[in-house]
């Protein structure tokens, strides 16, 4: 969490999103469980956004970057 908590380290914490999403998008089976964990992420990124203890949601554009998500979204 003290990575979203400081605002210089947003492109490092967004590569290491990315990253997580990269795995995932490898090993989870199905688009379902994938916006699930999406889902967990951003939510919780945005509650701390809210509360004003992140300044930024690591995760609110991850569904830009994969196709399947954002499939899903639709």
């Amino acid at each position: 969490m003290d990575r979203v908590v400081d605002g210089a380290e947003r492109a490092a914490e967004i590569r290491r999103v990315l990253a997580v999403f990269d795995e995932l998008d490898t090993d989870l089976g199905t688009d379902a469980s994938k916006q699930r964990y999406l889902s967990a992420v951003t939510q919780f990124d945005s509650h701390l956004e809210r509360r004003a203890i992140a300044a930024f949601n690591s995760a609110s554009r991850i569904n830009e970057e994969y196709k399947l998500f954002t499939e899903i979204l639709l």
